[in-house]
C-alpha cells in the first residue's frame, strides 16, 4: 500500500496547489503522508524491520535530524508564529527522513522506473497545459490553484499576464525547477538508443521538444542555466559513449529539431494572435527582457535579501529566526516581504547553524552521488536514465542557490533513484556477481527497473 500511495502522490506533483478534498493539506502533500503511514505499518508490523533493520538506509537521517533540531530551537525561542514554524520543521524533517525512506525503499524493490514515467507524464502534462496558454489565451493554470489556497491570493500567481507560463505550478520559477530534472531524463532516454529511430524514439524526442519549449516559456534564468548545464552534460557523457560519429550527427539533429519544434509552436497559434507579436515573446523571454529583469529587478532585490539575512547571522549565527512565514521573510528596499533565495543561506537564517549543517550535508550528498554516477558513465556505457538523473541532480543544485525552499519532492525522488540504483543493488549483488562482465551487470539492472 505505500508504495501504492507513493506512485500516485508522484504522479500528482503537478497538482501540488491543488487541496485535497476536505482538508488543508494538497494532494501530493496528503498522499505522501499517507504513504509514510503505511510504511510504518509495512516496515514495522509486515516485514518486522523496525526492530533488526531498522528503516530502509539511505544518507539523509542524521542530517535530517540537525534541519529538525536547529528548526525547533529556532520555534521556540524567536519564530513569531511557533505553531506555523513547528508545522515548517516538521514538514522538512519528514521529507529528508521518512518520505525519502519510502522513496529508497520504492526504488529498491523495482519501481525507479514507474516513479520517473510518472514524472515524465507530469511533465508532459504541466508542459501541454503552457503551451495551450501561450498559442491560445485559455489561461488554463489558474484552474490549477485552490480557491482557498493562499497562492490564489497573490496577484499574478498562475496567470500569464507576466508574459511567463507555468503550467500547472502556479510559479515560473517552480516549473522550471520541475522540467529541469525531468529534461535530461527524457534526453537521456532519447540519445540512448536514438540511432535506431523506433516509435519510442520519436515519442522521447518530441516530448523533449516540448518540454524545452514550456521550459523556455517560463522565463526562468537560473531554469535555463540549470536544464543547459544537465542537458550539456547527458549530451557529452553520451558523445563519448558513442564515438566520433556521434559528436557530428547528434549536436546536428539536435540544433535541427529544436529549430524546427520552435518554428512548429510559433506557426500553430490561432489566426486571431499576431505571429510577430508571439516572436517577440519568444524573443523576451530568452534575450533583452529576461536579462534586464535579472540585472534590474530580481538580482539586486535577491542580493539584497542575502545582505539581510547575513546581518541578522552576524548577530546570531546558532539559532535561527524560525520558519513561520513572518519570521522567515525579509522586507526589501522596494517594500517587498521575501525569503531569501539561497537555500544553504535560507536554512543557516531559519534553522540556525544546526540547519546549515544539516542542508551542507545533504547538499555535498547529493552532489557526490551525482558526480560518481557520471564518472562511472565515462568509464563505461550506462542505461538510460542513469545518467539523465545525475544532470537533474546538477540542475537543481543550481538552481536551488538562487531560490529558496529545500522540500520539493520531485528533486529528492531523483535522488533516492540515484541512491537506491548505485549503492542499493550493487551492494546486493556484488557478492554474486564478480565474475560476470559489466554488459551482464547492466543487463541486470535494466530488468530491475533502474
Amino acid at each position: 500500500m505505500s508504495i501504492f500511495l507513493f506512485l500516485l502522490g508522484t504522479a500528482t506533483i503537478p497538482l501540488y496547489l491543488l487541496y485535497f478534498p476536505g482538508t488543508s493539506q494538497t494532494i501530493p502533500n496528503m498522499l505522501f503522508l499517507l504513504a509514510g503511514g503505511a510504511a510504518f505499518v509495512d516496515w514495522w508490523v509486515v516485514r518486522g524491520k523496525f526492530v533488526k533493520l531498522k528503516f530502509p538506509y539511505h544518507p539523509f537521517w542524521i542530517p535530517s535530524f540537525f534541519v529538525l533540531f536547529g528548526g525547533l530551537f529556532a520555534t521556540f525561542f524567536n519564530s513569531v508564529d511557533a505553531r506555523e514554524s513547528f508545522i515548517q520543521v516538521l514538514k522538512q524533517w519528514f521529507v529528508f527522513s521518512i518520505w525519502m525512506g519510502v522513496a529508497v525503499d520504492a526504488a529498491s524493490r523495482g519501481y525507479s522506473r514507474a516513479a520517473l514515467n510518472l514524472l515524465v507524464i507530469g511533465a508532459l502534462f504541466t508542459s501541454t497545459v503552457a503551451l495551450l496558454d501561450f498559442t491560445t489565451g485559455v489561461n488554463l493554470g489558474p484552474r490549477f490553484i485552490s480557491s482557498n489556497h493562499p497562492a490564489a491570493t497573490i496577484p499574478g500567481y498562475g496567470s500569464s499576464g507576466n508574459g511567463r507560463f507555468a503550467g500547472t505550478f502556479g510559479h515560473s520559477n517552480a516549473q522550471a525547477l520541475f522540467l529541469t530534472l525531468v529534461l535530461p531524463i527524457v534526453f537521456d532516454r532519447w540519445l540512448a538508443h536514438a540511432r535506431s529511430w523506433k516509435l519510442q524514439d520519436v515519442f522521447w524526442l518530441v516530448s523533449f521538444g516540448i518540454m524545452a519549449m514550456a521550459l523556455v516559456l517560463t522565463g526562468s534564468v537560473s531554469g535555463y542555466m540549470g536544464a543547459f548545464i544537465a542537458c550539456s552534460t547527458v549530451l557529452l557523457v553520451r558523445l563519448k559513449n558513442f564515438g566520433v560519429s556521434g559528436k557530428v550527427i547528434f549536436p546536428l539533429l539536435l540544433f535541427i529539431v529544436s529549430v524546427a519544434f520552435l518554428g512548429l509552436v510559433v506557426l500553430f497559434i490561432p489566426r486571431g494572435f499576431e505571429f510577430l507579436t508571439s516572436v517577440e515573446k519568444v524573443q523576451n523571454l530568452l534575450g533583452r527582457d529576461g536579462l534586464n529583469r535579472v540585472i534590474e529587478g530580481s538580482g539586486p532585490v535577491r542580493l539584497e535579501t542575502y545582505s539581510l539575512a547575513l546581518q541578522y547571522i552576524s548577530n546570531s549565527p546558532i539559532i535561527g529566526v524560525g520558519l513561520d512565514n513572518t519570521s522567515s521573510q525579509l522586507q526589501v528596499s522596494t517594500g517587498e516581504l521575501l525569503q531569501v533565495h539561497n537555500v544553504i543561506l535560507q536554512l543557516w537564517f531559519t534553522s540556525g547553524i544546526l540547519g546549515l549543517l544539516g542542508i551542507i550535508f545533504i547538499y555535498w550528498q547529493a552532489l557526490i552521488l551525482a558526480l560518481s554516477r557520471i564518472k562511472n558513465s565515462l568509464r563505461s556505457v550506462q542505461l538510460p536514465d542513469r545518467v539523465g538523473l545525475a544532470a537533474g541532480v546538477l540542475g537543481f543544485l543550481l538552481i536551488d542557490m538562487t531560490k529558496p525552499g529545500i522540500d520539493e519532492r520531485q528533486k529528492w525522488l531523483v535522488i533516492a533513484v540515484l541512491y537506491s540504483g548505485m549503492f542499493i543493488k550493487e551492494k546486493i549483488k556484488k557478492p554474486k556477481e564478480t565474475n560476470r562482465s559489466e554488459a551482464d551487470r547492466s543487463l541486470s539492472s535494466l530488468n530491475s527497473g533502474i
